[in-house]
């Protein structure tokens, strides 16, 4: 298992280039999320992100921490903007957030206005927030009631 964040992406995006890029149709499924388990090279596609990483894990519970998820048109499964401030106007931090099952390292910023990421965002996705320092902010999926 990669030891380290930027392994597991260069490693999920390689197994995506070599196993799954030949099979899709990068235009037609590109809003499809790909689960990729980098040990063992398993992959579930799914236009539900939680879908994918659930059936990944039924077949092999070891994989969360070495599952990588993406989307079958973008490097990544989630892109969230911002507004640009001058430099050391505004309190940053680093902090680790999980989506979808997923750690990943990002950087907060404080802000005394309008969230900089709408909520809308979070469409079909629980937040829950520890509002203290080093609490915790965890976003999921919910579950699809298409059924």
């Amino acid at each position: 298992m990669p030891e380290e964040k930027s392994e597991l992406v260069e490693r999920g995006n390689e197994i995506f280039d070599r196993l799954v890029r030949p099979q899709v149709d990068v235009e037609e499924d590109a809003q499809k999320f790909v689960a990729i388990d980098v040990e063992t090279e398993d992959v579930e596609i799914d236009r539900n992100a939680r879908a994918a990483f659930d059936r990944l894990v039924e077949r092999h519970p070891d994989a969360r921490g070495r599952t990588w998820l993406r989307r079958v048109g973008s490097r990544s499964a989630y892109h969230f903007g911002g507004r640009l401030q001058e430099a050391g106007k505004v309190p940053t931090y680093d902090a680790e957030a999980v989506l979808a099952g997923l750690s990943r390292d990002v950087f907060i910023t404080e802000v005394q206005t309008t969230p900089l990421v709408g909520t809308g965002l979070l469409r079909s996705f629980s937040l829950y927030v520890e509002f203290q320092a080093g609490g915790t902010v965890e976003v999921a999926p919910l579950p699809d009631d298409s059924d």
